[in-house]
């Protein structure tokens, strides 16, 4: 008989579903918003949206959480190209 116990959100907390868009990310990490489809590092929350700096410098823009998701792989080696 199964009780569930692997179930997402059950028992194993190893099996629990967060999503990433529900976590604020720490100051810095580089982030992708899915709405303007720019990369950015993730700065502060204002008025429930997020603040997002271009890599290199530059004027912040505003994302609404949702819309952002980590930097893949790729997305990051490019800005780290960029940073330098």
């Amino acid at each position: 008989m199964d009780t569930g116990s692997n179930a997402p959100g059950r028992g194993n907390p190893a099996r629990r579903t967060t999503s990433h868009r529900t976590r604020t990310p720490v100051v810095g990490v580089l982030v992708k918003d899915t709405a303007t489809s720019r990369t950015g590092e993730y700065r502060d929350v204002a008025g429930g949206r997020w603040l997002l700096r271009p890599v290199g410098g530059g004027r912040e823009w505003e994302a609404a959480p949702e819309n952002v998701r980590p930097a893949s792989l790729d997305e990051q080696e490019c800005c780290q190209v960029d940073r330098q």
